[in-house]
């Protein structure tokens, strides 16, 4: 075993153990679902991901947000952990993205957490979503209502879960979308 040392990203030392963390079954054995095995470079692959899952954490969340969290879950398991720390970070991304110190409408945050989303997961981000259990944008609402409830999080009186209603299709964007981004991309290359 080689032991992982804290490395810095963005400013940001990350180092936390995530090899302890929870990562879906087929990241863990190696294997896929139907329990073929995966070529070497995608199981180096799945450690790549896990540390993706702790790239730009929020120092805010210490144990207390998670000792919350894990009450929400308990409570209300629709969404695995992850989904409610990714959330968090979202918005952190999309206060910088729209400039905000503070306040960020709902919709705005619905963008945010399309764009790291991508960003971070790229052609991995329904398999990731399909793993917290995040099904559509008001899955998000759900989460983040879940946070302001139990005062992690606050609301103005414009802020309606509405506003996470059907924002957009993740097929359409995080598949077919990226599929397209990604040709353009290969067409502008010289191979």
């Amino acid at each position: 075993n080689t032991e992982v040392k804290p490395t810095e990203v963005d400013g940001t030392v990350v180092t936390r153990p995530w090899e302890s963390r929870t990562l879906p079954v087929f990241f863990k054995l190696g294997t896929c679902t139907d329990c073929v095995r995966v070529p070497k470079i995608l199981k180096a692959l799945r450690f790549i991901i896990a540390g993706l899952f702790y790239y730009g954490t929020i120092d805010a969340m210490n144990d207390e947000f998670f000792s919350i969290v894990s009450g929400i879950c308990g409570k209300d398991n629709r969404y695995h952990p992850e989904a409610y720390e990714f959330v968090m970070e979202a918005l952190s991304y999309t206060q910088k993205k729209f400039k905000k110190s503070k306040h960020v409408a709902g919709s705005e945050l619905v963008e945010g957490i399309k764009a790291l989303m991508l960003h971070k997961f790229g052609p991995m981000v329904l398999t990731v979503l399909n793993f917290w259990g995040i099904k559509t944008t008001d899955d998000f609402g759900n989460i983040v209502f879940n946070l302001v409830e139990h005062k992690i999080l606050s609301k103005d009186t414009q802020d309606h879960y509405e506003s996470f209603k059907n924002v957009y299709d993740f097929e359409e964007v995080f598949n077919k979308g990226y599929r397209r981004q990604l040709a353009k991309r290969l067409k502008s290359m010289r191979f």
